[in-house]
């Protein structure tokens, strides 16, 4: 099995099997540093990323995409100016523009949000920026997979939005707690910090220079037509963003559940349950469970009142630890039914699946309150604090 280290100008994979050991490893040597309580230090990754396997790798995942036909600022596409092309020669030009990144403007192009009348806004790169992206992508992929939150569902492997609503009706059910604060962020991939980006980066464990230099002048790719260079945001839209944008809220994520859910503790336990009945009996912590997916998040206490502090807390927390700028609170009723029954139609609800499907208006009940009208997924930006009343 291959074994992170510091390797330059060589080639250090020959086959797809050494890229997936290579993958694997990387991954567990990441889990271990964190089990011996070290944080992960890997140099030497630009050199997996320009292994022909990896460029190899990196342009079949992105064939496979129906997006892989859309042109970038130079008009070039997958079929007529890559696969069609010398292979020897693309290989070479992968690896060039890995050793001296100089990327063209991105295209703009707007898409329809669902359920609403605004468009959003989408980044294309060139075809050679999008491969560059993937070979990055697939090398620091597992490197953040083994120090992401669990319970964050946003752009993984394997995790989708489905899988965010079921955790969160799952929470509520089992403990018994309906009050949640629910929050996302306004125009998330339009204002990430370029400078805290890198250091969270070099923070989990990529101390390759010459790769947080390549990201950095990718997250500052001007757009065509609108700005030579742009200094705030990341490509929504680039095959690297998702993977960033993890990076990015990962702090928000460890800053709250290290409070709960991920709190360390002198004891070990075999079962996370016991553990939970030990911090409930012997200290005076307040429990709040965290389900993250992208930048929609809900957090699940059991009072308004920790509703409202954590309200307040994380939007503070936000605003100066990450620079982001969510939108002042507000208060809505959320309708469940009994414990151990599923919830009915609600905001939380509609967040998650506003990802996949367009809502439509939702109605929901609270008690004798009467119906009140939902917008899909709530604006971006908006924090509530909701009951999920029984």
């Amino acid at each position: 099995m291959a074994q992170p280290s510091n390797l330059s100008g060589q080639t250090i994979l020959s086959t797809e099997q050494d890229l997936r050991d290579l993958l694997d490893s990387l991954y567990e040597t990441t889990q271990a540093a964190l089990k011996e309580g070290i944080k992960p230090c890997f140099k030497g990754l630009l050199e997996y990323m320009k292994a022909e396997v990896t460029i190899l790798t990196a342009i079949h995942n992105i064939k496979s995409n129906k997006g892989s036909e859309t042109p970038g600022s130079d008009g070039e596409t997958m079929r007529e100016h890559i696969l069609e092309k010398d292979y020897a020669g693309i290989i070479a030009r992968v690896q060039a523009g890995l050793a001296y990144y100089v990327p063209l403007p991105i295209r703009r192009k707007y898409i329809p949000k669902p359920g609403k009348t605004e468009k959003r806004p989408l980044g294309i790169p060139t075809i050679i920026d999008r491969i560059i992206q993937e070979c990055i992508r697939m090398i620091l992929e597992p490197i953040m997979e083994a120090q992401f939150f669990k319970h964050s569902y946003g752009f993984r492997p394997m995790r989708d939005a489905p899988m965010a609503l079921e955790r969160t009706k799952r929470v509520v059910h089992q403990t018994g707690y309906h009050w949640i604060v629910e929050g996302d962020i306004a125009k998330f991939f339009d204002t990430v910090h370029h400078a805290k980006l890198g250091r969270f980066l070099y923070g989990m464990g990529v101390r390759d220079q010459r790769v947080l230099m390549i990201i950095k002048t990718m997250v500052k790719t001007g757009i065509m037509n609108e700005m030579p260079v742009n200094l705030l945001g990341t490509q929504q839209g680039g095959i690297l963003s998702p993977l960033l944008a993890n990076v990015y809220l990962h702090q928000m994520d460890y800053w709250v559940t290290r409070e709960w859910e991920n709190k360390k503790t002198r004891t070990t336990f075999a079962q996370s349950a016991s553990r939970t009945t030990v911090l409930k009996k012997s200290s005076r912590l307040k429990p709040a469970y965290l389900v993250r997916y992208a930048d929609d998040w809900v957090l699940i206490v059991p009072s308004k009142q920790q509703a409202e502090k954590w309200k307040q807390r994380i939007a503070k927390q936000i605003q100066s630890a990450l620079h982001l700028h969510p939108i002042p609170p507000r208060s809505n009723p959320i309708t469940g039914q009994n414990k151990g029954t599923p919830l009915q139609s609600k905001p939380v609800e509609t967040m998650w699946q506003q990802r996949t499907t367009d809502a439509g208006n939702l109605h929901v009940q609270c008690g004798d309150s009467g119906n009140h009208p939902v917008l899909p997924g709530n604006d971006l930006g908006e924090y509530c604090v909701a009951k999920v009343c029984t």
